[in-house]
Parts: structure tokens; C-alpha cells; sequence
């Protein structure tokens, strides 16, 4: 069996499918280097208001993964409520 090799642009673009679908309106989802940390960031409007999550690592790849653990958090308080 091969094991399909996740990279972070597949990561950020499932983020965004899962925004989509969950939420509404995403802006963007992004990752850039500021200084020796990366930062991703996830922009959305999901109403009239605007909003933004932001998780920053040493890796790239734990950034992305930590954004989207925060997002799924957030969805399941949402759903909950």
C-alpha cells in the first residue's frame, strides 16, 4: 500500500473546504515565514463581521496543523450551541 504524502498546500486546502462548507464566506488561508516562525492564518466572514485565526510554529507543517485543529474546535462549540 502507498501512503499518500500530505503536503502543506493539500493541508491549507482542505482547511478551506472544510471553512467553506462549515462556516460561509472564506477570504483566505495563508502561510508565511515572519522571522523564525511561521504563521497561518485562516480569514472568513461568516456574517457582516470578519474574522480571523491565526497559529503560529517553528514548522510550517504543525502551524497548518494546528490551524486546523482550531478550526474544528471551533466548529464543534458552534454545533453544540
Amino acid at each position: 500500500m502507498c501512503k499518500k504524502i500530505k503536503t502543506n498546500e493539500t493541508r491549507l486546502e482542505r482547511i478551506q473546504e472544510i471553512a467553506s462548507n462549515q462556516i460561509g464566506s472564506v477570504r483566505s488561508v495563508s502561510l508565511k515565514l515572519k522571522g523564525v516562525l511561521w504563521t497561518c492564518t485562516l480569514k472568513m466572514q461568516p456574517g457582516e463581521h470578519f474574522e480571523q485565526i491565526a497559529v503560529s510554529d517553528e514548522d510550517s507543517s504543525e502551524a497548518v496543523k494546528g490551524l486546523k485543529n482550531r478550526l474544528k474546535k471551533i466548529i464543534k462549540r458552534y454545533n453544540q450551541v
